[in-house]
């Protein structure tokens, strides 16, 4: 098969989407058909995702071939996140887009995160999500569940999975910010940034559950990106770049 960008899946009652989520520690996968969840697997947090995906992977493939049944789509976080994860997670991706020739989707890291809070607490309408970008750094970015997770048969055509609401603000900065936001907020993503408003994180174990969530969105709508053009989007820059424009 070929990569086709344009490939229509919208229509398809039981599209079958993997998707890959490798931003954190550990990592995570998720099967699902169209916005239903079928599996998901948490990859050991002990060990680097690159020695845990591809069995993780080759396992879910076994499977529904037993079954009879095929991936139709591919969807992974892109950023920001971990450097070596993010290289891991888009490398695999990519790689199974042009091997088996499918479709690829891209997602925001932080809303996969925010999608998977949304699944993970069904009465949160409205979370602030934080992961550590070390260098006393944090990519933060708020969501609310009505703009990130419309109606899949009712999505607005200004929706995205990578919706412009993410950014890098200084750790002290957040903190700050954090101990104003209202009782009524959630909070998602590094655990240990809101160590002082524990009672409203959130839990969510498996953030490849929010990817396939805005993946099958994005399927639908037809928001395809070409494999060749897919780079992690870190929004910062290494520490070893930085150092080096100081010499």
């Amino acid at each position: 098969m070929t990569f086709d960008p344009n490939r229509d899946l919208g229509n398809g009652k039981h599209t079958l989407q993997l998707a890959i989520e490798t931003t954190g520690r550990g990592g995570s996968v998720a099967v699902f058909s169209r916005e239903q969840l079928l599996q998901s697997f948490p990859l050991d947090s002990q060990r680097r995702s690159a020695a845990t995906l591809a069995p993780a992977i080759a396992n879910i493939l076994d499977q529904l071939r037993t079954n009879g049944q095929t991936i139709e789509f591919v969807s992974v976080a892109c950023g920001p996140g971990s450097f070596t994860g993010l290289r891991i997670g888009i490398t695999t991706a990519k790689t199974l887009s042009f091997a088996l020739g499918l479709p690829l989707v891209a997602v925001d890291s932080l809303a996969a995160i925010a999608a998977s809070s949304f699944y993970c607490a069904e009465n949160a309408r409205s979370v602030v999500v934080a992961i550590d970008a070390y260098r006393g750094q944090v990519f933060r970015g708020h969501f609310d569940r009505s703009d990130l997770l419309p109606p899949i048969d009712d999505i607005p055509e200004s929706w995205s999975p990578q919706p412009d609401l993410v950014s890098v603000q200084a750790a002290l900065v957040f903190q700050n910010e954090l101990a104003e936001q209202p009782e009524s907020h959630r909070f998602a993503g590094d655990s240990k940034i809101f160590q002082t408003r524990p009672s409203q994180w959130i839990e969510t174990g498996c953030d490849a559950i929010g990817v396939g969530l805005i993946g099958a969105r994005a399927a639908k709508r037809g928001l395809f990106v070409d494999p060749l053009k897919l780079v992690p989007r870190y929004l910062k820059v290494s520490a070893a770049e930085e150092n080096a424009s100081r010499i």
